[in-house]
């Protein structure tokens, strides 16, 4: 058996930190869950206890996924939670698994949509062999007997749900080094945050604004902050993101120790995938980005303050 280079390992603890992949799967599946062929957006029931593991040259398994968590007491402390209910994500869910039936780049559904700590680098991911062969995790199985480049069965899985695309293993140790290169940078910034109907989490006082309204709000902001309109007061006007009150100055929580921070790193699943891009690889810092940063999360005008790579 080939042994998992040093660097891809040093990657995979920083993943199974954020999402302990021998320990993923506990909370199975929803009220009224039922067994459906592959290849279905129906959610799926695996019975673990007569699942057959299979062994990989490399012991090692890769595919790009996509993880739509969703608000739940019983999961709070696994892995990045979204403040959505699980109807909206298992409605949102299918929509995506059909995209991804139907042709759709699974990368870029996972970029934009997944709530898994390999979203950035288009939904990497990387599962060993389960540590208990006779007890084997139903998402690891669900993967594991996913020929490459076909898609799983969608299932209920860990306070979400969850289908990803098999790929093989040259194509995974690529995600697994964009991964590595994105886990180093880290930026500040300001945002100005412009919700509208369909957008998620849901904010109530919004759901009936229509998304060109934001778009077009979202511009003649750029457009103010171009003639020199203070960012700050315009966010404090504008956003309608809680980090208004401080001008638009984006905090998040340190991954490990907790602690509040400005300092926003590729895994921080407050922000989209199309925000995070900006804030930690395209935008220019001190400038505004010329143009609004459309996501599933809503529209966002966004000024990058600092960046570093550490």
């Amino acid at each position: 058996m080939a042994r998992i280079q040093p660097r891809l390992r040093l990657l995979l603890a920083t993943v199974l930190l954020a999402c302990p992949l021998g320990a993923c799967g506990e909370g199975e599946h929803g009220d009224g869950a039922k067994t459906f062929a592959p290849g279905t957006c129906e959610v799926a029931s695996i019975d673990v206890a007569k699942a057959r593991i299979p062994r990989p040259l490399n012991g090692i398994y890769f595919a790009q996924e996509v993880w739509l968590s969703y608000h739940s007491k019983e999961h709070e402390g696994q892995g990045y939670r979204f403040p959505r209910t699980r109807a909206e994500a298992l409605h949102k869910i299918r929509q995506l698994c059909r995209q991804a039936h139907t042709g759709a780049d699974i990368g870029a559904l996972a970029r934009q949509w997944s709530n898994a700590a390999g979203a950035r680098a288009h939904g990497f991911c990387a599962a060993p062999l389960p540590q208990n062969r006779a007890k084997p995790d139903a998402r690891d199985v669900a993967l594991f007997q996913t020929p490459v480049g076909a898609i799983t069965p969608l299932l209920e899985w860990r306070g979400g749900f969850w289908f990803a695309k098999r790929i093989a293993d040259k194509e995974g140790r690529a995600l697994g080094a964009e991964l590595e290169k994105a886990s180093k940078l880290r930026a500040r910034a300001r945002m100005i945050h412009i919700h509208h109907a369909g957008a998620y989490p849901r904010l109530v006082e919004f759901d009936n604004h229509p998304q060109a309204k934001a778009i077009a709000t979202a511009r003649w902001i750029i457009q103010e902050a171009q003639k020199g309109a203070d960012f700050a007061a315009l966010a404090k006007k504008w956003s309608n993101d809680v980090s208004r009150a401080q001008g638009g100055l984006l905090e998040t929580k340190h991954p490990i120790t907790g602690a509040k921070t400005e300092w926003i790193r590729w895994g921080d699943r407050k922000f989209s995938q199309q925000a995070l891009d900006v804030i930690l690889a395209e935008g220019t810092p001190g400038e505004v980005w010329p143009e609004p940063v459309i996501s599933g999360q809503g529209v966002d005008v966004i000024l990058v303050l600092e960046r570093r790579d550490d």
